[in-house]
């Protein structure tokens, strides 16, 4: 009877322990679930006003480079016209002759930065908000697209495009004519950086 009672007692415990390891592994399989399920959550594709984030790219860069009429040198040494257009231009035999109106300095910025613009929305428009990519398009106006197509700048966006210490850290990096810091630079990249993490903050010439 002893015996009998004893083998009763270890087979109950057998039980009870499987019971408890199956149980566990179901939670922790609930938990896996209920984390993939968090993340796709938390990597949905965000909706983009294209218009409004053009918008403000516009006006954000229009605070930054100026209008000017005639062609001059900009602090890096090249010629330049209206709204920080240098393309125009390139190959021109008297560049410093040049003079256009404030038409054709609208259409020539609008052409020249819809061209970083479309480029950084194929690459971030998912991950990105209107005024994040208003920022990195008057960036990438800036440094030009070869640059910021391989900068660390975009990679960390590309990995967390909320990571404020991080991209912090990367747009304050960006404050060199060749190997000297330029105040002017330092400060639009404050600004820029400022504004990618705004959320209420729209340029007063964007007329929104």
């Amino acid at each position: 009877m002893k015996s009998s009672i004893k083998s009763l007692d270890k087979g109950s415990v057998k039980e009870q322990v499987v019971s408890f390891v199956n149980q566990f592994l179901q939670n922790v399989a609930n938990a896996k679930e209920n984390t993939k399920e968090n993340a796709t959550e938390k990597k949905m594709d965000i909706k983009l006003n294209k218009k409004l984030a053009f918008k403000l790219a516009q006006a954000l860069v229009k605070q930054f480079e100026g209008l000017r009429f005639r062609a001059y040198k900009c602090s890096a040494g090249v010629w330049t016209i209206g709204w920080g257009n240098t393309s125009f231009l390139k190959n021109k035999t008297s560049p410093e002759n040049y003079t256009i109106t404030l038409a054709q300095a609208q259409e020539l910025f609008e052409m020249d930065l819809s061209h970083f613009f479309e480029f950084i929305c194929q690459r971030l428009e998912k991950i990105c908000s209107e005024r994040q990519i208003a920022a990195l398009t008057s960036f990438a106006f800036n440094v030009g697209l070869g640059a910021f197509s391989r900068s660390t700048l975009l990679k960390t966006i590309l990995n967390n495009s909320n990571d404020k210490q991080k991209i912090s850290e990367q747009f304050a990096k960006w404050n060199k004519i060749g190997k000297q810091v330029s105040l002017g630079l330092t400060r639009r990249r404050k600004l820029e950086c400022e504004y990618y993490f705004s959320k209420n903050v729209i340029p007063a010439q964007a007329g929104i």
